[in-house]
């Protein structure tokens, strides 16, 4: 089920505010940190917030996909087997999205849509 919007910023909401936490603790807890330091940490902030935002919204995308999907190998009618975790690499990073899995009866591929 597609998550309404306000869930996907409740989600991207809780992810950076966890995230602030812990810039704000480490810029406490670190006493005079050269710019070297600092661009590292919000290099870093940056990358975790920018991979929970791509995992969000494409697991948002889950309600879109087509109600049936054909083997790009053998062409017959694949079974939805439920959501399932898969990693994944993006230009953010790797993602580990949920999404819906598929296999073919006929030669056994498996698939998570939309590719």
């Amino acid at each position: 089920m597609r998550r309404t919007n306000e869930q996907m910023k409740q989600a991207l909401m809780k992810k950076l505010e966890a995230e602030i936490d812990a810039l704000v603790e480490w810029c406490e807890a670190t006493e005079r940190p050269n710019l070297d330091q600092i661009e590292e940490r919000v290099l870093a902030f940056r990358g975790v917030v920018s991979q929970e935002a791509a995992r969000v919204l494409v697991e948002c995308q889950e309600a879109s996909y087509p109600a049936s999907v054909r083997c790009a190998r053998c062409g017959s009618a694949a079974r939805n087997k439920g959501l399932k975790s898969v990693q994944v690499e993006s230009q953010v990073g790797g993602l580990e999205i949920e999404r819906s899995y598929w296999r073919c009866p006929n030669c056994g591929e498996g698939l998570f849509p939309p590719g």
